[in-house]
């Protein structure tokens, strides 16, 4: 509806109304939520949780670069896009061997389990190397609106730096590339109203 409507001001709040948590990494090829399936496929073990993201949120790039045709006379007569360059970043506030999985790839994650010695461990190994890309999803809800973020073939772009304090907790700061589909698409984000029907009229 065009106009004034403050129904249609969203706030960022993460939907955690599941203990799966917000935001969630599949294997490239998971099934991918659709406005009529909504969240639905998205569950273990397809799906694994990230755990808490920092309060700051998260953030959105649809960069694109173009590039001006000119004719003899230098005066710009067409436009054309040179470069999609979509991303999503956010900061994963749990260490864990799942996380490190999505950031490094699992291969270069080790683990161990319990034993009357030890608890569980994990060893994460850095190195010049990208991990495979992947699904990732990230549900918003605002009381009775929703959204989710979505990434059908997201790639690690790039790390921050790790800060280490005895004062904040650590977090993983992770960039996602939004490499394009068979649609030529990178960065979907589906959204619902709240507004339902009531007795099930159309």
């Amino acid at each position: 509806m065009a106009g004034l409507n403050k129904k249609e001001v969203m706030v960022g709040t993460l939907d955690q109304t599941d203990v799966i948590g917000a935001a969630l990494w599949g294997e490239e090829g998971a099934t991918l939520p659709t406005i009529e399936t909504w969240d639905a496929p998205l569950v273990s073990p397809a799906y694994v949780g990230l755990g808490y993201l920092v309060e700051d949120g998260f953030t959105m790039s649809f960069g694109i670069s173009v590039e001006g045709l000119k004719e003899h006379n230098l005066g710009v007569i067409r436009n054309i896009i040179t470069e999609f360059d979509g991303t999503v970043t956010i900061t994963m506030l749990q260490t864990n061997a799942t996380n490190m999985g999505v950031m490094l790839g699992q291969s270069n994650v080790t683990t161990a389990g319990a034993t009357a010695e030890h608890g569980s461990r994990f060893m994460a190994a850095f190195g010049p190397e990208l991990p495979k890309p992947g699904v990732l999803a990230i549900k918003l809800k605002d009381e009775d609106r929703k959204a989710i973020v979505l990434l059908p073939h997201a790639q690690v772009k790039e790390y921050a730096e790790v800060e280490v304090t005895a004062t904040g907790a650590v977090g993983w700061e992770v960039t996602f590339s939004a490499l394009v589909d068979e649609y030529g698409k990178g960065i979907y984000i589906l959204f619902d109203d709240g507004e339902v029907i009531s007795g099930g009229g159309e």
